[in-house]
């Protein structure tokens, strides 16, 4: 299993979608996003990802529509 870790995303869009083209290109299995996003349009890109995803963010996520996965 091929697990991505990205973190400290801080809503640069150009850097979050190159990890998700890297990502994808290397067929991970599940990527975790550390956390320190912004704005909930930062997470918009993750969606392009295939494979599953989660975020350990302290935000409220259930309001954005976002279905958290516990680890």
């Amino acid at each position: 299993m091929q697990i991505g870790l990205m973190a400290d995303s801080h809503d640069h869009l150009p850097r979050i979608d190159r990890a998700v083209e890297v990502f994808n290109r290397r067929r991970v299995d599940f990527v975790i996003h550390g956390g320190d996003f912004i704005a909930p349009f930062a997470l918009a890109p993750l969606e392009r990802l295939q494979c599953d995803w989660a975020t350990a963010a302290v935000v409220d996520l259930a309001n954005l529509g976002v279905e958290l996965i516990e680890l």
